[in-house]
């Protein structure tokens, strides 16, 4: 069944993975630590370890996480990633170190509650890596 152009099929829950051109593939899970869930990002060319690797959460809810990898799935395809489909995870031991870094509490995460909702401290947030 072919995919409608940029919209991501999220049949498997709690897992995507995208490849571009260049072979750089990125995978997305969902896992719950300690009843808090958090996506979390791996990146790297297909056949080697991940080169990055990012924890984002707690969300306040499975469906909220859900949504943010849709939204991020849809950017990419729209930057020219395509959705692998029926696929097994490739990094799942490392998406597992940084679960068991979540759990020890020394993970690279945002610690921003996402609610859902727009807030503004009025004094024009960002963040950096």
């Amino acid at each position: 069944m072919p995919l409608k152009p940029h919209t991501p099929d999220m049949s498997t829950t709690g897992f995507c993975a995208l490849i571009n051109d260049s072979g750089r593939r990125v995978e997305f899970y969902l896992r719950t630590v300690e009843s808090k869930v958090y996506m979390i990002a791996l990146s790297g060319q297909f056949g080697r370890p991940a080169t990055r690797q990012k924890a984002q959460g707690p969300f306040v809810s499975l469906r909220l996480a859900e949504d943010a990898m849709k939204a991020i799935s849809k950017a990419m395809i729209r930057t020219g990633y395509e959705q692998l489909i029926n696929i097994r995870p490739h990094w799942q031991f490392q998406m597992l170190a940084e679960v068991k870094k979540l759990r020890q509490g020394r993970a690279d995460t945002q610690t921003i509650l996402y609610t859902g909702k727009e807030e503004s401290t009025g004094q024009g947030d960002s963040y950096s890596d």
